[in-house]
C-alpha cells in the first residue's frame, strides 16, 4: 500500500471581518483594485470626516494583513489613487 498524499495547497483567507479579500481572483490588476476599494470603504465604514476611529483602524490594518505581502505596496498606491478620487486626499 502506497501513500499517495497530495501536496497541500496553502490557502489565502477569503475574508477579514466580512470583508471580502478578493484571494479567488486570479487577475492581479483586478484583485489589487477591488482591494483599495474595499479598504476604502473599511475607512469611510468607520470614519467621521477624515478621522477613522479605532476598530476601524484595526480592521483597516488587520484587512491589509491578510493581502498577499507580495502585492502590498502596489495595494497601497492604489488605495491612496481611490481615496484622491473619494476626495480624502489632496494633491499638493
Amino acid at each position: 500500500m502506497t501513500n499517495s498524499a497530495q501536496p497541500v495547497k496553502e490557502l489565502r483567507p477569503t475574508f477579514h471581518a466580512s470583508y471580502n479579500l478578493f484571494s479567488d481572483v486570479l487577475n492581479r490588476e483586478l484583485r489589487i483594485r477591488n482591494q483599495a476599494n474595499i479598504m476604502a470603504n473599511i475607512f469611510e465604514d468607520h470614519a467621521s470626516g477624515l478621522n477613522i476611529n479605532s476598530k476601524g483602524a484595526s480592521v483597516l490594518f488587520g484587512y491589509f494583513n491578510k493581502t498577499n505581502p507580495l502585492e502590498r505596496k502596489e495595494l497601497m498606491t492604489k488605495y491612496e489613487e481611490v481615496m484622491k478620487e473619494r476626495g480624502y486626499v489632496s494633491v499638493q
